[in-house]
């Protein structure tokens, strides 16, 4: 009988050391990290007109993964971004790929900010982002430009988002589309004149009113607290003899006031400003084409102000022209079309909103 109680002893032990591994297994599985992947295809839009498309890198880049408590999962610095990648409708895309532990993860909220090394915040100081940087501080954050202004349209400042927060379920791999908007506005003033044996000399083109403090990085309808200076911004001024001469001509027989913009090949591009954000003004619409210059509009003493001085008579003193322009909002380019007369200046105003979006808009000639 001792062997056979030896035996019964000896099975026993076997299903409890058995047992024991199978609860050793389970413990470790729920300890264990889970990881995911992230693909990110962070697009902008192109910056002309389909035969004329740029693309091109920009300087920096800055993405964040922060949980549904605020928490950043992580952070990730790009250094000159290439964008060489398209999405389905052409524009440029920029791939980022990361795989982090969202073991305590249920959502993901991500925002990504371009091109704000060298920006300074409201206070002129450098503005200082990394990985400790809260959701909230990044949707509210203003800047100013630094030292040197952006050298191309994808090299200003940008800012994006999720269209909406991802939840974070069973599967291992997850793909998400953010779309860069620009955080400033584009101004472009190009000018012809009547007829060939004309004259026409711009001498100097700048903002005398309106100029914001500061920016939004992300766009704001509430608590806009932005406050303007009374300063001037110099767009264009002549140095030399030649310099603001301008040689190509539209007259009057081959377009009319309103068909500017279909003839921009007889109009030359003295400027080409970037522009913070300016809420006053007036707001353009396809409907309603009939602000008249110069009058100022009502209430509108913060809009931005274009002057122009330019001669139309070889050393004659220069004339001046002041342009109120309508609100200049973000990823806008506006273009305005100027053909100088001896008597007069006709303007065509043309909004671009796509890719920085095409809308033709025209505005009265002014005397």
């Amino acid at each position: 009988m001792k062997p056979h109680r030896l035996y019964i002893i000896m099975c026993i032990f076997s299903l409890l050391f058995l047992a024991g591994c199978r609860d050793e297994e389970a413990v470790q599985s729920a300890e264990s990290k889970r990881t995911i992947t992230v693909n990110l295809g962070i697009a902008m839009s192109r910056v002309a007109k389909e035969d004329q498309v740029v693309y091109g890198d920009a300087n920096d880049m800055k993405v964040w993964l922060f949980d549904q408590t605020g928490r950043c999962v992580q952070y990730i610095p790009v250094k000159d971004p290439q964008f060489t990648g398209r999405d389905i409708t052409g524009d440029p895309v920029e791939s980022v790929s990361t795989e982090f532990d969202v073991t305590d993860v249920e959502s993901l909220q991500f925002r990504v900010l371009l091109n704000t090394d060298g920006l300074n915040d409201a206070n002129g100081n450098p503005l200082v982002l990394g990985g400790e940087t809260k959701i909230d501080e990044i949707d509210g954050l203003t800047f100013q430009f630094g030292t040197t202004m952006p050298d191309g349209d994808n090299k200003v400042p940008m800012y994006g988002k999720e269209k909406e927060s991802i939840t974070i379920d069973n599967k291992r791999e997850y793909n998400v589309d953010i779309e860069l908007v620009r955080a400033v506005g584009k101004l472009e003033v190009l000018f012809t004149k009547e007829s060939e044996d004309s004259y026409l000399k711009i001498n100097k083109v700048e903002i005398t009113q309106g100029i914001p403090t500061k920016g939004y990085l992300a766009e704001v309808s509430d608590n806009d607290d932005r406050s303007y200076d009374k300063g001037s911004i110099m767009l264009f001024e002549s140095e030399q003899e030649e310099e603001g001469v301008i040689d190509v001509f539209l007259p009057q027989s081959e377009a009319n006031y309103g068909d500017f913009s279909l003839h921009a090949d007889k109009f030359q591009s003295l400027v080409q400003e970037y522009l913070l954000e300016n809420p006053n003004g007036k707001e353009w619409n396809d409907e309603k084409h009939d602000w008249t210059y110069p009058n100022v509009p009502d209430g509108e003493t913060y809009c931005y102000v274009l002057r122009i001085d330019y001669q139309t008579l070889e050393g004659e003193n220069p004339k001046s022209k002041k342009i109120y322009l309508p609100i200049i909002e973000r990823n806008t380019w506006n273009k305005i079309f100027v053909r100088v007369k001896r008597g007069e200046i006709d303007t065509e105003f043309e909004l671009l909103v796509e890719p920085w979006h095409e809308i033709d808009i025209e505005v009265p000639p002014f005397v």
